[in-house]
């Protein structure tokens, strides 16, 4: 009788270890990438199909941002530090727990920059020659920041590829669900002056995911004549409104009702400028 209680809670122990450390991150824990970056040797694709999490009860979408000093940025200076934010967000169900895993590639695809600063709960992971930023543990927030140092120069465009969990947190993979995304980034030409992609405006969206009323703040350092143009995935324009700012704090609200569900791009467009920002309907 004793040795079967001793075998029932050592049994029990030892799932919960196994499950507590499976949430310190797939490059970790059992030498994956799972970021759907192209396929190379210790590199399985993506979480839903190495069948590690099964679609479940959330349905989600994950967004990226490369900010500088606040600012969404398209283009990176080399050598610069820079901050990529993640946003998993959840369009049906309420997660209990998040995970994600990241890495950078040049289109060599090898290592592009190098990390920094990657926040806490998280860690980089070595694979393949690829750093890869991961959680260290069964994470609570669903927005993740993480220092990036962009490349020497002639490195070219960057890409980062990403996969993220949104979990109920019951104690196995049953019901969870995982979405994946890249973003790519150009090398800022120094010889240019008078850059289309440069930005300056810092956009921020809410309620984001949003359903009915969009508002933009916009904290714009130019006054003038623009316009807001709502992009979907495939590029096509979808709505423009023209807006006049002022230099400094702006905001603006749209009826967004009539949008199908899906990620939009909101570009605000200047002469010889643009700035950016991504936006979900629900």
């Amino acid at each position: 009788m004793k040795f079967k209680i001793f075998y029932k809670v050592f049994t029990l122990a030892f799932l919960a270890f196994l499950l507590q450390s499976r949430s310190g991150g797939p490059a970790a824990v059992i030498n994956q990438s799972v970021t759907g970056a192209p396929i190379s040797d210790g590199n399985k694709g993506t979480c839903a199909n190495t069948g590690c999490h099964m679609q479940g009860n959330f349905d989600g979408a994950l967004t990226f941002e490369l900010l500088d000093d606040g600012t969404a940025v398209t283009q990176y200076e080399p050598g610069k530090s820079y901050i990529l934010r993640l946003n998993i967000m959840a369009t049906s169900g309420t997660p209990a727990a998040y995970g994600f895993q990241t890495v950078a590639l040049d289109d060599a695809d090898a290592q592009a920059g190098s990390w920094g600063n990657v926040g806490t709960d998280h860690h980089t992971v070595n694979l393949n020659n690829r750093v890869h930023v991961e959680q260290s543990k069964r994470l609570t927030e669903n927005v993740i920041e993480m220092e990036w140092i962009a490349p020497a120069a002639g490195t070219g465009a960057v890409t980062f590829y990403s996969a993220a969990l949104l979990s109920n947190a019951n104690g196995n993979s049953l019901g969870d669900t995982t979405v994946s995304g890249s973003m790519s980034v150009n090398e800022k030409d120094p010889s240019s002056t008078n850059d289309l992609f440069r930005e300056f405006a810092n956009i921020s969206i809410y309620p984001n995911p949003v359903e009915t009323n969009l508002t933009l703040q916009i904290s714009s350092r130019t006054s003038g004549a623009f316009q807001v143009r709502l992009v979907d995935l495939s590029g096509k324009v979808i709505r423009i409104e023209p807006v006049t700012l002022l230099s400094g704090a702006n905001s603006r609200s749209f009826d967004v009702s009539g949008l199908e569900k899906g990620l939009y791009m909101v570009q605000l467009f200047g002469k010889d400028h643009v700035a950016t920002a991504q936006m979900l309907k629900i």
